[in-house]
């Protein structure tokens, strides 16, 4: 999946250690992550979550897109990502028959990896998302403002499986590993400004960074 942002602001270079606010987008493919469509399940975005072949800012057709909420964020300390929080808005309606139930808020916590997220009426974690996979994949040229891809996937627990199914009468589970859980395909496309201890943390080089030469032109949201 590939990303086109708008030019943004060009604030000067935020203090190592501080805070970096952060919005972009999460696009979640559970349709083909589970195979829904094998299991009788129908999926669509509710609450504000789009699909994600409605959206032009993303190169891929497939999953939902779910809006990054205000207050997102990233702290990096000594080149590592240490405390952090991205949360999601809209969420994705699953049905089968006359039954349905609805996974939202997905939240992911940056230092564990951990996502959560509303299934139903419980919240519950879901799942992990690996931060290692990093691309940057766009940004305005000769500055430090870019949009970090995070890779995924989503490794999508058992018991999120099981609860799926115990709403729907499905039979998810048995494609899921009772202790692995099952990939899911899961980017979160995140918009920063970098800070010097955020590109440590990422492995990006500031000037490497500040060379590349990407033409912008479709606003993210």
């Amino acid at each position: 999946m590939g990303i086109v942002l708008a030019a943004l602001p060009h604030p000067a270079l935020a203090a190592p250690g501080s805070v970096t606010p952060v919005r972009g987008l999460a696009v979640l493919d559970l349709g083909s992550g589970l195979d829904l469509e094998s299991h009788g399940i129908t999926e669509r975005p509710v609450n504000g979550a789009t699909n994600a072949a409605d959206n032009k800012s993303i190169d891929t057709d497939q999953g939902v897109v779910f809006k990054m909420a205000t207050g997102s964020s990233l702290v990096a300390r000594d080149g590592r990502i240490s405390v952090g929080k991205l949360s999601f808005q809209g969420g994705v309606e699953l049905t089968k028959g006359r039954k349905k139930v609805v996974l939202r808020a997905l939240t992911l916590d940056v230092k564990t990896g951990r996502v959560t997220a509303v299934l139903g009426s419980k919240t519950q974690t879901i799942g992990t998302f690996p931060l290692g996979d990093v691309e940057v994949s766009a940004k305005r040229a000769g500055s430090l403002d870019a949009v970090i891809t995070f890779g995924g996937p989503l490794t999508l627990n058992a018991q999120t499986a099981a609860g799926i199914d115990a709403a729907l009468g499905s039979n998810l589970k048995e494609d899921v590993d009772p202790d692995a859980g099952i990939e899911v395909p899961m980017e979160v496309h995140a918009v920063v400004t970098l800070a010097s201890d955020l590109a440590e943390a990422l492995d990006l080089d500031l000037d490497a960074v500040q060379d590349l030469d990407v033409d912008l032109g479709i606003h993210l949201l």
